[in-house]
């Protein structure tokens, strides 16, 4: 018998990739405090030229990514166990039962370490991640509203146009960042990797075959985002702006009708995406994604994937994990859009009363 033995970075090789990895974070950080410096400064010198008070004000631009960054780390540390539960049932196509009574048995400290895998990594990603989504998709709506306001005629894309293409937008510009980090959690919450997921983040970006792994990963991730974050957007944009919906909502405040809006939308999205969800989880648990370097090879990988899930189970294989899914996905959907929109109330300017 041959014993194969894994090959571990040596601590010089390690600390490289660590110092590679903290530079282009430094890098991206100081970029991102630089564009909302920017932004505020601007809007300050705005205020000045209209006879405003000066005082600093944020850009619409820069609220949204505050809000986005605030609500998806609030809506991620709150639920993680359930994400870590639905991420179990479908990789071992288990039922939500037979998952939660595997980690239990565990004992208590173990039980808590594996339904919070890979939480570190997912909070670090989602704070980028949520400020991209927000903003990208708002930034892209605006522009629709302020057409329509402009112009009288229906020439053209419309106001849903542009907010459908802004929620494709933001979920193609979310997965070329989001997605590695989405594997390396799913491979956590299944037990599919050893030691911290950070780590194994940080030596998979660093390593040579970075560029594959980031062809490869980015395809099953933006299959189940698209119809996700366009579900979800389009929902809660849809229904806040309906007016028999704000008439029906009217008596509660502004927070509870964030919060029902925002169970609405997860519901939607949840519905649409959970059969994507599956398939992606089952590619990156399986590793059929790696063992191509191209996102065409990538996205055929998906499609047999699909293809010998629905041999196994039919239809409902499509939607396996779906009750756990949901149960994190609604309150999460809550918390999210409550955060955001209550982070977006406060940060945004009051109207100047003229007396």
């Amino acid at each position: 018998m041959v014993i194969l033995t894994p090959k571990y970075p040596t601590i010089h090789e390690f600390n490289g990739k660590r110092r590679n990895a903290l530079r282009i974070g430094g890098v991206a950080c100081v970029a991102l405090a630089g564009t909302a410096g920017l932004l505020s400064v601007r809007q300050q010198r705005s205020s000045k030229k209209v006879g405003g008070s000066g005082r600093m004000t944020l850009n619409e631009t820069a609220i949204d990514c505050i809000s986005g960054a605030l609500g998806e780390v609030a809506a991620l540390y709150s639920l993680f166990p359930l994400d870590t539960l639905k991420v179990q049932c479908q990789a071992k196509s288990v039922s939500l039962s037979t998952a939660l009574k595997h980690i239990v048995s565990q004992g208590p400290r173990t039980a808590v370490r594996l339904l919070y895998a890979g939480a570190g990594t997912a909070a670090f990603g989602g704070t980028i991640v949520g400020a991209l989504h927000l903003s990208v998709y708002y930034y892209w709506k605006r522009i629709g509203d302020k057409i329509q306001a402009h112009e009288s005629s229906s020439d053209g894309m419309s106001k849903g146009g542009f907010a459908l293409f802004g929620a494709l937008m933001s979920s193609i510009c979310v997965g070329a960042v989001e997605a590695p980090f989405d594997q390396v959690k799913m491979r956590a919450q299944a037990n599919a990797i050893r030691g911290p997921p950070m780590k194994h983040l940080i030596e998979t970006l660093t390593s040579s075959g970075a560029r594959a792994v980031m062809s490869t990963s980015f395809v099953p991730f933006i299959m189940k985002a698209i119809p996700h974050d366009v579900g979800e957007l389009i929902t809660f944009s849809a229904l806040s702006e309906t007016d028999s919906i704000a008439e029906a909502l009217g008596p509660f405040p502004e927070s509870a009708r964030d919060a029902v809006l925002g169970a609405a939308a997860a519901v939607t999205a949840a519905i649409l995406s959970t059969p994507f969800d599956v398939v992606c989880t089952k590619t990156n648990v399986s590793g059929a994604a790696r063992a191509h370097g191209t996102m065409i090879d990538s996205l055929k990988s998906f499609g047999k994937t699909a293809r010998t899930e629905f041999q196994k189970g039919g239809a409902r294989a499509f939607y396996s994990g779906f009750l756990p899914r949901l149960l994190q996905m609604v309150p999460a959907g809550v918390i999210y859009w409550a955060v955001v929109e209550s982070s977006r109330r406060s940060l945004s300017p009051k109207p100047v009363t003229i007396s």
